[in-house]
Protein backbone atom coordinates (compact mmCIF):
# COMPACT_ATOMS: atom_id res chain seq x y z
CA UNK A 1 0.00 0.00 0.00
CA UNK A 2 1.06 3.56 -0.67
CA UNK A 3 0.76 4.59 2.97
CA UNK A 4 3.14 1.77 3.97
CA UNK A 5 5.70 3.08 1.49
CA UNK A 6 5.25 6.60 2.84
CA UNK A 7 5.58 5.38 6.44
CA UNK A 8 8.84 3.63 5.56
CA UNK A 9 10.31 7.04 4.77
CA UNK A 10 9.85 8.03 8.42
CA UNK A 11 12.17 5.20 9.48
CA UNK A 12 15.14 6.85 7.79
CA UNK A 13 17.64 8.04 10.45
CA UNK A 14 17.90 11.36 8.55
CA UNK A 15 14.12 11.89 8.57
CA UNK A 16 14.07 14.72 11.14
CA UNK A 17 17.10 16.55 9.69
CA UNK A 18 14.62 18.69 7.73
CA UNK A 19 11.74 19.32 10.19
CA UNK A 20 9.46 21.00 7.62
CA UNK A 21 9.82 18.15 5.19
CA UNK A 22 9.29 15.64 8.01
CA UNK A 23 6.12 17.39 9.14
CA UNK A 24 4.77 17.49 5.58
CA UNK A 25 5.52 13.78 5.24
CA UNK A 26 3.58 13.06 8.45
CA UNK A 27 0.64 15.14 7.16
CA UNK A 28 0.76 13.22 3.88
CA UNK A 29 0.64 9.92 5.78
CA UNK A 30 -2.31 11.17 7.85
CA UNK A 31 -4.22 12.17 4.67
CA UNK A 32 -3.56 8.77 3.09
CA UNK A 33 -4.59 6.97 6.27
CA UNK A 34 -7.80 8.98 6.37
CA UNK A 35 -8.69 7.81 2.83
CA UNK A 36 -7.79 4.21 3.58
CA UNK A 37 -9.83 4.29 6.80
CA UNK A 38 -12.82 5.73 4.92
CA UNK A 39 -12.59 2.99 2.30
CA UNK A 40 -12.24 0.32 4.99
CA UNK A 41 -15.32 1.63 6.81
CA UNK A 42 -17.40 1.53 3.61
CA UNK A 43 -16.15 -1.94 2.68
CA UNK A 44 -16.90 -3.30 6.15
CA UNK A 45 -20.40 -1.80 6.12
CA UNK A 46 -21.16 -3.26 2.68
CA UNK A 47 -19.76 -6.67 3.66
CA UNK A 48 -21.90 -6.61 6.81
CA UNK A 49 -24.92 -5.74 4.67
CA UNK A 50 -24.30 -8.80 2.47
CA UNK A 51 -24.05 -11.04 5.52
CA UNK A 52 -27.23 -9.62 7.03
CA UNK A 53 -29.06 -10.11 3.72
CA UNK A 54 -28.03 -13.77 3.75
CA UNK A 55 -29.20 -14.07 7.36
CA UNK A 56 -32.52 -12.51 6.42
CA UNK A 57 -33.01 -15.04 3.62
CA UNK A 58 -32.42 -17.78 6.20
CA UNK A 59 -34.89 -16.12 8.57
CA UNK A 60 -32.21 -15.33 11.16
CA UNK A 61 -32.51 -11.52 11.13
CA UNK A 62 -35.19 -8.93 10.51
CA UNK A 63 -35.77 -6.70 7.52
CA UNK A 64 -35.33 -3.73 9.87
CA UNK A 65 -31.77 -4.80 10.73
CA UNK A 66 -30.94 -5.14 7.03
CA UNK A 67 -32.49 -1.75 6.34
CA UNK A 68 -30.52 -0.14 9.18
CA UNK A 69 -27.27 -1.62 7.85
CA UNK A 70 -28.14 -0.45 4.34
CA UNK A 71 -28.61 3.09 5.67
CA UNK A 72 -25.26 2.88 7.47
CA UNK A 73 -23.47 1.68 4.32
CA UNK A 74 -25.17 4.36 2.24
CA UNK A 75 -24.30 7.13 4.71
CA UNK A 76 -20.63 6.08 4.81
CA UNK A 77 -20.46 5.80 1.02
CA UNK A 78 -22.05 9.21 0.49
CA UNK A 79 -19.71 10.79 3.04
CA UNK A 80 -16.68 9.35 1.25
CA UNK A 81 -18.04 10.45 -2.15
CA UNK A 82 -18.64 13.98 -0.83
CA UNK A 83 -15.14 14.10 0.60
CA UNK A 84 -13.78 12.98 -2.78
CA UNK A 85 -15.73 15.72 -4.59
CA UNK A 86 -14.40 18.38 -2.21
CA UNK A 87 -10.70 17.52 -2.48
CA UNK A 88 -7.98 18.94 -4.65
CA UNK A 89 -5.31 17.02 -6.57
CA UNK A 90 -3.11 16.23 -3.57
CA UNK A 91 -6.02 14.91 -1.51
CA UNK A 92 -6.61 17.94 0.70
CA UNK A 93 -10.15 19.07 1.24
CA UNK A 94 -10.89 22.21 -0.72
CA UNK A 95 -12.91 23.50 2.22
CA UNK A 96 -9.67 23.96 4.16
CA UNK A 97 -8.28 26.30 1.49
CA UNK A 98 -11.30 28.61 1.25
CA UNK A 99 -13.93 30.14 3.43
CA UNK A 100 -17.08 28.22 2.57
CA UNK A 101 -20.55 29.03 3.75
CA UNK A 102 -23.84 27.24 3.42
CA UNK A 103 -25.93 29.57 1.28
CA UNK A 104 -29.06 27.47 1.08
CA UNK A 105 -30.42 24.26 2.59
CA UNK A 106 -33.52 22.54 1.21
CA UNK A 107 -34.63 19.41 3.05
CA UNK A 108 -36.35 16.48 1.39
CA UNK A 109 -36.72 17.66 -2.21
CA UNK A 110 -37.10 14.58 -4.39
CA UNK A 111 -36.27 12.51 -1.30
CA UNK A 112 -32.87 14.20 -0.99
CA UNK A 113 -31.41 16.92 1.22
CA UNK A 114 -29.78 19.66 -0.87
CA UNK A 115 -27.01 21.97 0.33
CA UNK A 116 -25.64 24.87 -1.73
CA UNK A 117 -22.13 25.99 -0.71
CA UNK A 118 -20.47 29.23 -1.76
CA UNK A 119 -16.70 29.63 -1.71
CA UNK A 120 -16.56 33.21 -0.44
CA UNK A 121 -15.03 34.75 -3.58
CA UNK A 122 -18.15 36.86 -4.20
CA UNK A 123 -18.03 35.64 -7.81
CA UNK A 124 -21.48 34.29 -8.62
CA UNK A 125 -21.36 30.52 -9.12
CA UNK A 126 -17.58 30.44 -9.74
CA UNK A 127 -16.75 28.23 -6.79
CA UNK A 128 -20.21 27.14 -5.76
CA UNK A 129 -21.14 23.56 -5.12
CA UNK A 130 -24.47 21.80 -4.74
CA UNK A 131 -24.49 18.64 -2.62
CA UNK A 132 -27.38 16.21 -2.35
Amino acid sequence: MTDDVEEQKTQDPEFWNDPRSAEEQLRKIARLKNWVDGYTDVKTAVDDLHVLAEFQEAGETSEEEVSDQYETALRLTEALESKNMLRNEDGRLVLTDHVMKIAKYNPAIMERNWIHLQDGTECAFAGDLDIT
